[in-house]
């Protein structure tokens, strides 16, 4: 393949809707992966050790890890719950915070007046007791 050849198909990559979705979506796999194995090796669990607490196999958590399975909501959420985290943590890079209580009882907050900011939050337990994880 020349190097014309090359420009036409990377241009038509970047401007294809699907390829541009597909490279999300890797990313995102590959990110979540990530921070599960961080999480896991902060926590101190062996991958065994994460698999029966999430009543599965220990290579389900080593596909995971390696981003070669595609987790549904269901999933992300209970590996939130084993490894202390929020959902939202494997997804976002930004500092994280480690539950430092049970769950507790859910409280709803209604957001904003304004449709543009308007919304629910569901909080558990208090914010205070959240604390800066290490990652």
């Amino acid at each position: 393949m020349n190097e014309q050849s090359v420009k036409t198909v990377v241009d038509a990559s970047v401007e294809d809707r699907d390829f541009q979705v597909a490279m999300l979506e890797e990313g995102l796999v590959h990110r979540v992966a990530r921070r599960v194995r961080e999480f896991r090796k902060t926590k101190g669990l062996s991958q065994q050790a994460l698999a029966e607490m999430l009543n599965t196999q220990q290579p389900r958590v080593a596909l995971i890890e390696a981003g070669e399975s595609n987790l549904t909501l269901r999933s992300l959420a209970e590996l939130a719950y084993c490894l202390d985290r929020f959902a939202e943590d494997f997804v976002v890079e930004r500092a994280v915070y480690r539950r430092t209580e049970p769950w507790g009882q859910p409280t709803l907050t209604v957001l904003g007046g304004g449709q543009s900011d308007a919304g629910v939050r569901v909080t558990y337990g208090q914010a205070s007791k959240l604390e800066k994880a290490a990652v």
